[in-house]
């Protein structure tokens, strides 16, 4: 990717992933789970996904696109955060009680992040 560099499990569709070798996917990103999650006072930011120097994760500069309820279990969110082409799925418990918008500018560290073919 253009976007994205580093160390990141993929997740092949096909039951032969030495197949996957040399070829172009389109992913959908997941990751364990996040860190260090933090609104940035500037909305003019460089949209980022870049491997963190310790190898254990990335760090993810991007902006808010929606924020939806879901129904389970009852009060929780899906908050999408796009970085370019990428776009990571967070939850408000993932969070925690920070009051977010569409359009805001967040910064956190996405850990073990998995790549999922969509076989498309």
């Amino acid at each position: 990717s253009t976007l994205v560099s580093g160390t990141a499990r993929f997740v092949p569709a096909s039951d032969t992933p030495m197949l996957c070798v040399g070829e172009v996917f389109d992913v959908e990103v997941s990751q364990e789970r996040i860190s260090e999650f933090e609104v940035l006072q500037s909305s003019a930011i460089l949209e980022s996904v870049a491997m963190r120097p310790q190898a254990n994760g990335f760090i993810v500069h991007g902006v808010v696109s929606s924020i939806e309820p879901v129904s389970e279990p009852p009060g929780q969110q899906c908050i999408v955060v796009v970085a370019g082409e990428a776009g990571f799925f967070l939850s408000r418990t993932e969070i925690g009680n920070i009051d977010l918008s569409v359009g805001d500018a967040v910064r956190f560290i996405a850990h073990d992040v998995a790549l999922w073919d969509e076989a498309i």
